[in-house]
């Protein structure tokens, strides 16, 4: 109970605008949402937190919303006057299958989330919001253990969002990121062409206005690049100059190399073998890895969420390892063992 309350008062803190109280649920779960802040500039990614919290007096057995979350998780709803709403899809995670495993969430307890809304392929602007003025938005939690039973779904608060229009160097800004190559971008990380001219121009405008109102989102995109990146080895191409200025940038920790994780502990160097062709939980996946190696994989709660996917790869067990160790995660020793934990980013 004292975590779930202490979870609903950090979302209050940190996103204070809620707009109206949920609809009550038969099913004793509320879905809250809540903005990171009432007004964004047009174009500007529109962070949203949600909380799914069982009211009840008994444990619910449900599928939690994978971290990062994919197009099935969370369902998100816009609307221009508050009584019409449509269904945003971002057309960016659309085709991967997602594998959960049932999650039990206690009386009092809550689980939160955090979603970006932007890009959408289904416009040709590729904006959820296309004009200044206000929107709003509500989130629909899908209860997949209940099939297409009725009440199948949680509804949240309707929230509302105040899109503005640039001026003066933000009005430059906008005018070079308002292209849906550079929209997509900023929503995804993932450079379309794979030619580093967006990541570039990217650097190049947070250098210039590091405190403008599209900062914030430059950033969040160049992060998921970096990340992106770091996991396909691009670091070791003809990119690398590019990322290890981006790394600088952002602050980001320094990886080691993979010969410099472990090396006295020569059990991680026995092979082990990848095959998730779906999106697979985290704790699915190191389980399967210490079950094939003998050595003992946790996870820190703040990766439970994740997932993973990956072809049939065979790699030794260092190396499997340096693939989850990037930015703002590391591997400590840990009862024999090892652990996957956050680490700071420096300011």
């Amino acid at each position: 109970m004292a975590g779930g309350l202490i979870a609903a008062y950090l979302v209050s803190c940190l996103f204070p605008a809620l707009a109206a109280a949920p609809a009550q649920s038969p099913h004793a779960l509320i879905l809250t949402a809540a903005p990171g802040r009432r007004h964004y500039l047009l174009g500007e990614p529109v962070v949203l937190a949600g909380a799914l919290r069982n009211m009840g007096r008994e444990a619910i057995r449900e599928y939690r919303a994978d971290l990062p979350l994919h197009a099935e998780a969370v369902e998100i709803f816009v609307s221009g006057d508050g009584s019409r709403f449509v269904e945003y899809r971002m057309g960016i995670y659309e085709t991967g299958k997602v594998a959960r495993h049932l999650q039990t969430l206690e009386p009092g307890q809550e689980w939160t989330f955090q979603l970006r809304v932007l890009y959408t392929f289904e416009r040709p602007s590729r904006l959820a919001f296309e004009r200044p003025g206000k929107h709003f938005v509500k989130l629909v939690y899908p209860l997949i253990s209940r099939g297409g039973a009725p009440q199948a779904a949680v509804e949240s608060n309707v929230v509302s969002i105040d899109v503005r229009a640039p001026e003066g160097a933000d009005a430059e800004v906008w005018r070079q990121i308002n292209s849906p190559d550079f929209l997509y971008f900023v929503q995804s990380g993932h450079d379309r062409h794979k030619d580093a001219k967006i990541p570039t121009q990217a650097v190049e405008l947070l250098r210039k206005a590091p405190k403008g109102g599209y900062a914030e989102g430059l950033r969040q995109g160049l992060r998921e690049y970096y990340q992106v990146c770091v996991e396909e080895k691009s670091y070791q191409g003809q990119f690398a100059s590019q990322l290890e200025e981006i790394r600088q940038l952002l602050g980001i920790p320094k990886k080691k190399l993979r010969e410099d994780l472990f090396p006295e502990d020569k059990r991680l160097d026995v092979n082990v073998r990848e095959d998730f062709p779906v999106h697979t939980p985290m704790t699915e996946v190191v389980r399967v890895i210490s079950a094939q190696s003998g050595v003992t994989l946790r996870l820190a709660p703040e990766f439970e969420l994740r997932s993973r996917q990956s072809l049939p790869n065979r790699l030794s067990l260092r190396e499997f390892m340096y693939t989850l160790q990037g930015s703002g995660a590391a591997w400590i020793r840990e009862d024999g063992g090892y652990r996957l934990v956050p680490v700071t980013t420096p300011k």
